[in-house]
């Protein structure tokens, strides 16, 4: 059986002023191994105090399927192994610093290795990341869901590689994980997007 995997790069570069993107409470991330809600309690709203990752989540996985839908492609499926290795990846580049597909982490050093750790066998394998940070002199207003993830999907959306991805054909199931540091003033936001198709028996 074949077996492919696809690795595609690119900051995507929102906007750093006030108003623009996310905030989560101070120098904590989401836990890896819980809090996972597949359709969670849905606000429209965050600030730093109250960002909940599964919500954005959930919009960008939303507004990808759309995108694959305007296009005539069946939307992807949420599998919770994708979703666990998404998460666990933007948790490891907003603790570690850094943003790669490859971790410097050397049992999780490529898209392929991370979702076999969560017991996908894949037949195909892809993935899409975002990076955004920023501050202001004063409180960061409170932010719509839907708006930040509006802005990372357009963001792939607009770049050849990360369009191709949303867009493919090889891929049938999908995982969204986030992860954010968030203070008043200022935050950091990965996003992961990972692609796959279970190997047949």
């Amino acid at each position: 059986m074949r077996r492919s995997v696809k690795n595609i790069v690119w900051t995507i570069a929102l906007s750093c002023c006030a108003g623009s993107t996310l905030a989560q409470s101070t120098e904590t991330v989401p836990s890896a191994d819980t809090g996972f809600r597949e359709t969670p309690t849905l606000v429209e709203t965050f600030t730093f105090k109250t960002f909940d990752p599964n919500v954005l989540e959930y919009h960008i996985f939303r507004l990808t399927n759309d995108e694959r839908r305007q296009h005539g492609l069946a939307p992807f499926k949420y599998d919770a192994r994708l979703h666990k290795s998404a998460r666990r990846h933007s948790i490891e580049m907003i603790t570690l610093d850094y943003f790669s597909h490859d971790s410097p982490t050397k049992k999780n050093k490529t898209v392929s290795m991370r979702i076999e750790q969560q017991g996908y066998r894949w037949r195909a394998c892809s993935e899409n990341i975002s990076a955004s940070s920023g501050s202001s002199s004063r409180a960061l207003p409170p932010q719509r869901y839907d708006d930040v993830a509006k802005g990372i999907v357009d963001g792939w959306m607009n770049s050849t590689g990360h369009r191709a991805n949303i867009l493919q054909t090889d891929a049938t199931d999908m995982g969204v994980g986030v992860a954010a540091v968030y203070t008043e003033k200022s935050y950091r936001l990965k996003a992961t997007q990972n692609f796959g198709a279970l190997l047949e028996p």
